[in-house]
């Protein structure tokens, strides 16, 4: 059945984006099997075929009967990857891209996908998705029908008529749409990550629990503090961030994951920064704040213009994570999934301020943090340093670190 809708004015302004989510695997992939549960997993989903077109005002998300997916198979290292991952895009031929890229027992699987209607809170369970279907058709197991669900509902529809509160969120239409640019000028030079092991996983929830906070507020107090050890905190003692917050949980009747696309919210926290701040004395305002924000409803969508958060290029951006190898993909025959990569779509951060996204999958986090360009002069080894120092400062102990080299995101 034929499916199409408008985009909304959200997601119009991240069009010009695209983000990749990757797991890295070892073992001898079953790459007819992974394309066939690709296909299949595309029957389930209608968004994984659809396409965008322009109208004479403004954007058309639509999808046929007969799915078609976007998909490249291809021979090669994770430079391939990334160079797939930053390469041209058309999405009048399609949303979202397979990428599958294989060497002799070892590889990449990623999704590639326009920002305008997918986000990692999508990516991952798709993912996961994807991989329960292929262990399936590896292990010869039988299919299980399921039926087509209909495409994502744009955030503007969604917080207009499921809005749990007395008075929707506005989302004002943009003054203008930027040109598309692909997954932006992201340089991997300013980017890391950090995989927490389980007892610093435990031991940060212990203390936000202790205190009230959020595990993503003290991620978001720690960068702070490793920024502005450097070179000091502005003469106010005064900084800015902008935090996310994943909208889909006030939704009524609830929606699922993945007909949901870009449903966060940002807040505004001015926080103190000064000498005698803490990541705990941090993320209790941040956290003070994003509550405020949600009960007036005071909350920009994600990708909405203003002049706040014009598209500028960032000092530097990284990932804490306790991901390790995720539950939600147990190994299939011989082939294992050994650990996961996003290529983010940088171009919606901000330079002048701090910027965090937290969210939670499979009972793992996930904290995206950048930090703002009057940094740009410091080594992101510095920054990285201190953000360590500031999470012994937590939790009392030097971070175990499943993952310890902080490495190119």
């Amino acid at each position: 059945m034929q499916q199409q809708r408008d985009l909304d004015y959200a997601e119009v302004l991240m069009k010009p984006l695209t983000a990749t989510v990757a797991v890295s695997y070892r073992g001898q992939l079953d790459i007819e099997s992974l394309v066939a549960a690709y296909r299949q997993l595309c029957c389930r989903h209608s968004i994984l075929s659809a396409r965008i077109h322009a109208k004479d005002a403004g954007f058309e998300l639509s999808v046929g009967d007969d799915p078609n997916p976007k998909l490249s198979v291809l021979t090669g290292d994770e430079e391939t990857l990334w160079d797939t991952a930053r390469g041209s895009w058309d999405d009048t031929e399609g949303v979202v891209q397979l990428i599958v890229v294989h060497a002799e027992n070892r590889g990449y699987i990623a999704i590639r996908h326009s920002h305008a209607i997918m986000d990692g809170g999508v990516t991952f369970p798709l993912l996961s998705e994807l991989w329960a279907i292929y262990t399936d058709l590896a292990a010869g197991r039988p299919m299980q029908n399921v039926a087509r669900d209909e495409l994502s509902i744009g955030p503007a529809d969604l917080l207009s008529t499921r809005w749990t509160e007395t008075s929707p969120i506005p989302v004002p239409q943009p003054a203008e749409v930027p040109a598309d640019s692909g997954s932006g000028a992201f340089d991997p030079g300013v980017s890391r990550r950090l995989t927490l092991s389980e007892k610093d996983t435990d031991r940060l929830l212990g203390v936000a629990r202790a205190q009230s906070v959020t595990v993503g507020g003290l991620l978001t107090g720690a960068t702070v503090l490793a920024t502005t050890k450097l070179t000091g905190p502005p003469p106010s003692g005064i900084v800015t961030i902008l935090a996310g917050i994943d909208l889909r949980r006030h939704l009524e009747p609830p929606v699922p994951v993945t007909r949901t696309a870009n449903l966060y919210g940002r807040s505004i926290a001015d926080v103190n920064a000064g000498p005698d701040a803490t990541a705990t004395s941090i993320a209790r305002e941040v956290n003070d704040q994003q509550r405020a924000a949600l009960r007036t409803r005071n909350l920009e969508i994600a990708g909405v213009d203003n002049p706040g958060y014009q598209p500028r290029t960032l000092a530097g951006y990284f990932i804490v994570n306790n991901y390790g190898i995720l539950p939600s993909f147990p190994p299939s025959g011989s082939v294992r999934i050994v650990d996961f990569t996003v290529m983010p779509a940088v171009d919606m951060s901000a330079a002048q301020f701090y910027y965090q996204r937290f969210y939670t999958f499979d009972g793992r986090i996930n904290s995206f943090m950048t930090y703002p360009s009057r940094f740009s002069g410091e080594p992101i080894e510095l920054v990285v340093a201190n953000f360590l120092r500031e999470l012994t400062a937590i939790t009392g102990t030097t971070p175990e670190l499943a993952d310890k080299d902080f490495h190119r995101y």
